[in-house]
């Protein structure tokens, strides 16, 4: 069954959806929230394979939170080609991403190697980051304009 991209009506409302303060915000603690960056309809899709992937192979279930653990990483990268995850890189999404690289300073990338942290016993609100932090991109050497970091 061959599924169309789904319009995003804030898609056409803009095309720098990122406010300077946005930008600045972003320099100084390295993200910036976006809202409406793709549909809810698509979050509510990854969301739900997100969870059967955590189910099947981990035994993590979304309405018992006795089996929530710490924190649990999915080191499995998905195509932004395909469905439901060829719909979350939306224009609004991509000229985001353009504002803060710079435009063609950055390459199409796989979404995925998510760490996710389960509030509970482990966290109060507002909920952080548990662990070590990491370096993404540590595999290959930086450089001012690197596309694979912007």
């Amino acid at each position: 069954q061959k599924q169309e991209r789904v319009s995003n009506k804030s898609d056409t409302l803009t095309s720098l959806p990122l406010t300077p303060h946005d930008i600045i915000s972003f320099q100084k603690k390295g993200f910036v929230r976006l809202r409406r960056a793709f549909p809810k309809e698509v979050a509510a899709q990854c969301r739900s394979l997100i969870w059967s992937r955590l189910t099947s192979q981990h035994g993590i279930s979304p309405t018992d939170p006795s089996t929530w653990v710490e924190r649990q990483g999915i080191p499995e990268c998905f195509s932004p080609k395909s469905p439901p995850w060829s719909f979350v890189m939306t224009a609004r999404l991509t000229n985001a991403i353009h504002q803060l690289c710079g435009t063609n300073r950055w390459k199409e990338f796989d979404l995925g190697w998510w760490v996710i942290n389960f509030p509970g016993a482990y966290y109060t609100p507002p909920w952080g980051p548990s662990g070590h932090w990491h370096v993404d991109g540590s595999h290959y050497r930086h450089r001012i304009n690197s596309k694979e970091s912007g």
